[in-house]
């Protein structure tokens, strides 16, 4: 009787991990069949796009120099370490907190592989363009009238 439920239960376990797997399936192809589901999916990757944006341009607007030249070492080290992608936000912070962030990107240009120099700018300019939009929003027009008076 014994050796009878030992070898059924590997049968069991089977078709349990197998019905697992198809409601998986089942529950993901009913998921991505949703009318919204690529535009929700948009808005969150860009919701977190825009929230590392807004938090590196918060950091280098509280930075110093001494910050600064701690997240060049932090990004260093994670870079030596093979991460790559959080390097490369860590030295676009100490870019945008540098006074002179043309001079330093130039340094960077010369020193650095051109590949990891080509996602450091795309990671500043991406801040760029969202500080300028900022600023947009914020410039409020004066009406016509008031300039006549």
């Amino acid at each position: 009787m014994l050796f009878q439920v030992y070898t059924k239960l590997p049968l069991i376990a089977a078709s349990v991990g197998v019905a697992f797997a198809s409601y998986c399936v089942y529950f993901d192809y009913k998921r991505r069949s949703h009318p919204n589901f690529w535009n929700i999916l948009k808005e969150k990757r860009n919701a977190k796009k825009t929230e590392k944006i807004k938090k590196r341009i918060q950091n280098a607007k509280n930075g110093g120099q001494e910050q600064m030249m701690q997240k060049m070492q932090h990004s260093d080290e994670l870079l030596q370490n093979g991460l790559i992608e959080e390097g490369v936000e860590e030295i676009s912070e100490a870019i945008l907190m540098n006074p002179q962030p043309l001079n330093f990107m130039m340094v960077l240009k010369d020193n650095m592989p051109k590949e990891l120099f080509i996602k450091i700018y795309s990671c500043v300019s991406d801040a760029v363009d969202y500080q300028k939009s900022l600023i947009k929003e914020q410039v409020t027009l004066t009406p016509i009238e008031d300039e006549m008076e």
